[in-house]
């Protein structure tokens, strides 16, 4: 599948894509449909997404700068309803994967994070994933990680990284449910 970045792609031609994944999000009640509001107006939310990087009909996702590193696959979407991660296929290569290898070409490392405690085992398996697909070694650190600027449950999220440790506050699982939602 050939990724482009915002720039070869076109901004008229991404804003018709991000109406069409507002619309298919809101359709399946997905959780993530209040991302497409702020991101029709601007994709760049003011300088928050570095770039983004886009696979014709199929997915998109941007980079994030956190310090010194990125997280990578941020507002991934695919149109297909097709996870991150496939179930426990190692094989299947999925739009994240192409749109990953993009990135970590350019960003030469960084993280990924997932949302929720129960998530945990989830970006285990993530990490091998990409570990297989990159040839890269990707850490899963223990704790939580602090990826916006509230202290809500949903800004500490489990990562991954490959390259440079980021550096992000941490908490222990059990400060972690001490927080508010």
């Amino acid at each position: 599948m050939s990724c482009k970045t915002l720039k070869e792609f076109g901004i008229d031609n991404f804003r018709d894509m991000l109406r069409e994944a507002q619309l298919q999000t809101l359709e399946h009640g997905h959780r993530n449909a209040d991302w497409f509001v702020s991101l029709l107006k601007d994709p760049y939310n003011n300088g928050k997404y570095h770039d983004w990087y886009i696979i014709e009909d199929t997915a998109f996702a941007t980079a994030q700068r956190f310090g010194h590193t990125f997280r990578l696959l941020t507002r991934y979407f695919d149109f297909s309803w097709y996870n991150v991660y496939p179930g426990r296929n190692l094989e299947v290569i999925t739009p994240a994967i192409d749109i990953l290898k993009v990135q970590l070409d350019i960003y030469d490392g960084g993280f990924v994070s997932l949302e929720y405690m129960s998530r945990k085992n989830l970006i285990k398996r993530m990490g091998q994933r990409f570990g297989k697909f990159t040839q890269r070694k990707w850490i899963v650190p223990e704790g939580m990680f602090k990826t916006c600027n509230n202290n809500s449950k949903k800004c500490w999220q489990h990562i991954t990284y490959t390259g440079r440790n980021p550096e992000l506050q941490s908490i222990t699982y059990e400060k972690w449910n001490d927080l508010p939602d």
